[in-house]
């Protein structure tokens, strides 16, 4: 579901890394199952349960790719976009191409931040 936007990521890291996860989150607001509308948070099982310190900033920011790419509805953070997703999913796409155009068009939201 590629929508073309430019999403910003924040993403810290502790004195612990690799051996503890990056932190990642979105500054952008995203309308996607697996990123609270709220806050940004990103659920992703590489940045918990499933982290490993082989896991480079690279496989990290490839998977947060694919997560845009191909949202899990069956393991959202966002139950009310989750829903919208499996009940009205052209619905969802609208609705995300908006959110899209709106919050993540490049170089407003970096001037932004």
């Amino acid at each position: 579901m590629n929508l073309g936007g430019v999403f910003l990521i924040r993403i810290d890291y502790t004195n612990d890394y690799p051996f503890k996860p990056i932190k990642a989150k979105f500054i952008s607001k995203v309308y996607h199952p697996n990123v609270s509308s709220q806050t940004g948070a990103i659920c992703l099982d590489i940045l918990a349960d499933k982290w490993s310190p082989a896991i480079s900033l690279r496989i990290v920011l490839h998977s947060l790719q694919a997560l845009l790419d191909k949202p899990v509805p069956n393991d959202p953070i966002d139950a009310v976009v989750a829903k919208h997703f499996i009940n009205d999913h052209a619905g969802f796409v609208k609705q995300a191409r908006e959110w899209t155009r709106r919050f993540a068009n490049g170089d407003d939201q970096i001037k932004n931040y």
